[in-house]
């Protein structure tokens, strides 16, 4: 099976697109960012409540990080999903297969070595899709696209902080092992996660 690379999943955003259903019976479509998803994905940050906006970390203006993401695409070593609910932007899910020094000596510290088949992983869904299930089945899905790119390891984007135990529990019910503490570029305590890829199966 040829590897994806974010090249060919720019070129054909279908090989990492699917779908799920909720439990209220609402199709949601999960597929790699498009430039003329700018408009969707800022109507998506503004509606994010702010206790939200604090544990995704998003602080800027909203139509100028939607245009940042959009043109971020097939740049900046960055895979950038999003899941649709009757066309309208519900969450978003992040992978950057490159670490800044500060991720690499902190890791170095829980001797652990980040590897070229490691990558960073962030999320965020919207408040009124949050508890319903969508960020369990959507992990799934982006688990399985790391291991088509090839990787084995998953590490937390920026951490989790360590004020969000609900979040906590998520990543570590999904299999994440929280490692130590840090304070991030904000101020604010954050904890440190990685998680093993199984392979994907033949």
């Amino acid at each position: 099976m040829n590897l994806l690379t974010l090249a060919s999943v720019a070129a054909d955003p279908d090989t990492c697109t699917s779908a799920v259903t909720l439990p209220i019976g609402q199709e949601v479509i999960f597929r790699p960012l498009t430039p003329q998803d700018e408009e969707e994905l800022a109507v998506f940050f503004a509606s994010l409540s702010e206790q939200t906006r604090y544990f995704f970390g998003h602080s800027g203006n909203d139509r100028d990080t939607a245009r940042g993401m959009c043109e971020a695409i097939n740049r900046y070593y960055k895979l950038q999903m999003v899941a649709l609910a009757d066309g309208r932007v519900v969450a978003l899910f992040q992978f950057s297969v490159t670490f800044p020094d500060c991720d690499i000596e902190r890791f170095r510290s829980y001797e652990i070595s980040l590897e070229e088949t490691d990558i960073r992983f962030g999320s965020c869904i919207a408040d009124a899709y949050q508890n319903m299930g969508l960020g369990s089945k959507l992990f799934l899905h982006m688990a399985d696209i790391a291991r088509r790119f090839g990787k084995k390891r998953m590490i937390l984007w920026g951490g989790v902080l360590a004020d969000n135990p609900r979040a906590i529990h998520y990543y570590e019910k999904h299999g994440f092992r929280i490692l130590g503490e840090f304070v991030n570029e904000t101020g604010h305590t954050c904890h440190d996660g990685i998680m093993d890829l199984l392979p994907i199966e033949a």
